[in-house]
């Protein structure tokens, strides 16, 4: 995953090669028969969309949001260690169509 600006660039990208991602992996490794969907993980902080140019794939609508949860709760603590807050910070879940499949907030967190 590809950010076009960096506000969560690295962490984004560590954040979503963690267990989930192996685990999906696995999954598209076993299934041979057809090509996985591909989601993009947008930032939206600030007003501001940061878009995820590059995308992975995923076994469904429900993987690619778990997914979702799992790196906001991830980088909501990254930058709590870091004393930076999340307040209006979401991901906005994009499947290949252009489709926004859901949006999830990161936990709020007090620097």
């Amino acid at each position: 995953m590809r950010c076009r600006t960096e506000p969560y660039g690295t962490a984004v990208r560590t954040a979503r090669s963690g267990t989930l991602g192996r685990l999906v992996g696995r999954v598209a490794m076993n299934e041979t028969t057809k090509a996985m969907p591909r989601y993009y993980f947008h930032v939206r902080l600030a007003g501001k969309r940061y878009d995820d140019l590059e995308g992975s794939e995923m076994r469904d609508d429900e993987t690619a949001l778990a997914e979702a949860r799992i790196s906001a709760r991830e980088l909501s603590a990254d930058r709590l260690r870091r004393g930076i807050t999340t307040d209006e910070a979401a991901f906005e879940v994009e499947d290949a169509d252009g489709t926004v499949i859901g949006t999830i907030p990161f936990p709020r967190t007090m620097a």
